[in-house]
């Protein structure tokens, strides 16, 4: 048996793990797996690992080698509260380039994306399909008899992650109820808040609805997510930077025992 210890973060609901000093990749979908059995709050796991450029402090492998922005938020943030900095440049797979992450006065945080994460939306029945890099959603406006796995395996492709959101409006606000399919790990999980779900809800809002730059999100959780999408002029992508703003909290360290890790 072995002990694997973890960071415990909430990062606005979706808690997450982040585990340091396992280099073996093959293993992360085992230790992923074991974590969420034992620990049942946790919604996703990362790993922590050596930066390959030198413009990162660290680098951030999902368990199933997909995008999570919580995840980025989760690392960003431990990061920087151990450095004492309020600045971070971080690698995430799934992404082929590094990503900022600011925490501010107040107990805000911002992660900084560059606006080609944003691939394309197709309009479908009942909703929208919004290709990001590392990640698909698929967005539906109304809820449907459809059960979440078949919708899945409808419309996950190749990607590594597919996340199904329901979303609508209410009171003035948008609310959205996510579940997320990892590939490599085989999870589907029903989601307390969802970082990149909130972008392709907050770009289709923006596309088909109602055109503007800045959109608060309202998670299972309670918590409310501020999605910035800033525009350019020319280029490849329709955006220049797209910015997740949230608060984020270290619930602690834990540890799980696995056999053979």
């Amino acid at each position: 048996m072995q002990k694997i210890f973890y960071n415990k973060l909430w990062p606005g609901g979706n808690i997450t793990a982040l585990v340091e000093g396992i280099s073996d990749r093959s293993k992360y979908a085992t230790i992923s797996n074991e974590i969420m059995a034992t620990d049942t709050e946790v919604e996703q796991v990362g790993f922590i690992e050596v930066a390959s450029s030198k413009e990162s402090q660290i680098r951030l492998q999902m368990m199933g080698g997909e995008f999570c922005g919580n995840a980025a938020r989760s690392a960003g943030f431990l990061f920087a509260k151990r450095t004492n900095c309020d600045k971070v440049t971080l690698e995430v797979s799934g992404l082929p380039c590094g990503l900022g992450f600011v925490v501010k006065e107040d107990g805000n945080t911002t992660l900084e994306i560059p606006g080609n994460f944003f691939r394309k939306v197709n309009t479908i029945p009942g909703g929208y399909l919004v290709d990001l890099i590392g990640i698909r959603h698929l967005i539906i406006l109304q809820k449907n008899n459809d059960a979440v796995m078949t919708l899945v395996d409808t419309y996950k492709e190749d990607f590594p992650a597919l996340g199904v959101i329901y979303a609508k409006e209410m009171n003035g606000e948008i609310v959205i109820d996510p579940t997320v399919w990892v590939r490599n790990t085989n999870t589907l999980i029903a989601e307390t808040g969802c970082g990149s779900g909130s972008i392709a809800v907050a770009i289709v809002w923006s596309l088909f609805a109602k055109a503007k730059e800045s959109f608060t999100i309202l998670q299972p959780s309670g918590e409310k997510y501020t999605i910035n999408l800033i525009s350019q002029d020319g280029g490849e992508s329709q955006y220049q930077t797209i910015e997740l703003c949230g608060t984020i909290k270290i619930l602690g360290n834990k540890f799980v025992e696995i056999k053979n890790a």
